[in-house]
């Protein structure tokens, strides 16, 4: 029977030492999981700050697109008012050259009527139909008919130009009002405050503090995303998780169990040992032969004790 215990108490402490290992092993992959989720937590618990920057930064990139393009549309409004005196200047000049031209073609009408003269075609003064020496200009005309053409094609390009400023201020505009629909998103006294800043801005600034704003949407967009990515690793990581937790809690609980019986074996061993020494004879081979039992019974005990001390 003392045997019969003894391999009881043996694997009893057998299940317990597996119970343990069990744990460890669980333990250490808990511990493993635990080690990159706890980084991406930290990330997580900042969403709400995140938030808050995000829509910081947004908000003050509407503000400096809109900032910017009021900027562009008074340096359009100078180059429309700019082109408009250009084609106005070169017009009058044209019509000053033109009213010279009309006032030498009166005082010099057989010049300005030889112009016109064919060959084979009779003269308006004298009917002749061969014009061997028609009326020739005078150096001063033939100046004047260049400069005219010369402001000509200088009043073209600029009714060109002013026509494309016009344009693009036009496009201008209607990019503005979808700016500012867009800058209605936000509160009353934002815009307010928008609205006055931009009728102070001018281009270089606002072109710099749209540069900064965009570089600050960038870089709050790219946290969102870190953000989102941590988020989905947490929940990954929290899934992966469940499993070992659960092995962990079902060999604690088996742990729990082995030692109760590991505890509940080793008393009766206990017992049987101390029947045993008080059921030794007093002297003869069968009181040696019981005390021999004892002693391998207390060997075995002292065995298994020392083992689990260990571990």
């Amino acid at each position: 029977r003392s045997l019969d215990t003894a391999e009881e108490l043996r694997k009893a402490e057998q299940r317990l030492r597996a119970a343990e290992s069990g744990i460890q092993n669980e333990s250490a992959a808990i511990r493993r999981i635990n080690e990159k989720l706890e980084p991406l937590q930290k990330i997580v618990q900042n969403e709400e700050t995140l938030r808050e920057k995000n829509a910081a930064a947004e908000r003050e990139l509407t503000a400096a697109e809109y900032l910017y393009l009021k900027a562009l549309e008074k340096d359009a409004q100078k180059a429309e008012s700019d082109m408009q005196k250009t084609a106005e200047n070169a017009r009058a000049i044209l019509n000053e050259f033109s009213q010279e031209r009309e006032n030498i073609r009166k005082t010099s009408g057989a010049y300005f009527l030889a112009q016109n003269l064919e060959e084979g075609k009779p003269c308006p003064v004298c009917g002749s139909l061969h014009h061997p020496h028609p009326a020739e200009s005078e150096k001063q005309t033939l100046g004047l008919e260049e400069k005219i053409r010369t402001q000509q094609t200088l009043c073209e390009q600029a009714e060109r130009s002013l026509r494309k400023a016009q344009d693009d201020k036009k496009e201008l505009q209607g990019r503005i009002v979808q700016s500012r629909e867009n800058l209605a998103r936000f509160a009353d006294d934002f815009i307010a405050a928008c609205e006055k800043e931009a009728e102070h801005i001018d281009t270089e600034c606002a072109t710099e503090r749209q540069k900064n704003a965009r570089h600050e949407r960038e870089k709050q967009a790219a946290s969102y995303a870190e953000f989102e990515d941590a988020r989905l690793a947490v929940r990954r990581y929290e899934a992966d998780l469940q499993a070992p937790q659960e092995r962990l809690r079902g060999l604690e609980k088996a742990k729990a169990a082995s030692e109760e019986a590991f505890e509940q074996t080793e008393r009766r061993f206990a017992d049987l040992l101390s029947r045993i020494r008080s059921d030794i004879p007093q002297n003869g081979q069968t009181a040696e032969d019981s005390g021999q039992t004892a002693q391998d019974v207390q060997n075995i005990l002292s065995f298994l004790r020392d083992e689990r001390e260990r571990t």
